[in-house]
């Protein structure tokens, strides 16, 4: 009990890391603009996973998945894991898609 409460509380330190602030980024600059560490990308799937998609409109999961994910490198490993998470959580088990 007490390691999942202890895992529970990294994965929101690592999904709640204010990025922009750690990797010292000038107020012009963009994360695009520096190499981001597997950090980053494991903080970025963790959002993802963390989204309630029974209380959110889809548009808005959707919405919230892409810009996520929109730092990752298009088609890379990290993109294909967001997007098959996305995937898996509007299939329906007869292989329709959730509305």
């Amino acid at each position: 009990m007490a390691e999942r409460e202890a895992e529970r509380e990294e994965r929101a330190a690592k999904a709640n890391i204010d990025w922009r602030k750690k990797l010292n980024l000038w107020p012009w600059q963009t994360l695009k603009d520096v190499e981001l560490p597997d950090e980053y990308f494991e903080s970025q799937l963790i959002k993802i996973q963390e989204l309630d998609f029974r209380m959110l409109p889809k548009f808005k999961i959707i919405s919230e998945i892409i810009a996520m994910s929109n730092d990752y490198e298009p088609y890379s490993e990290d993109w294909d894991l967001a997007m098959k998470y996305m995937y898996e959580k509007f299939q329906l088990p007869n292989g329709g898609y959730r509305h």
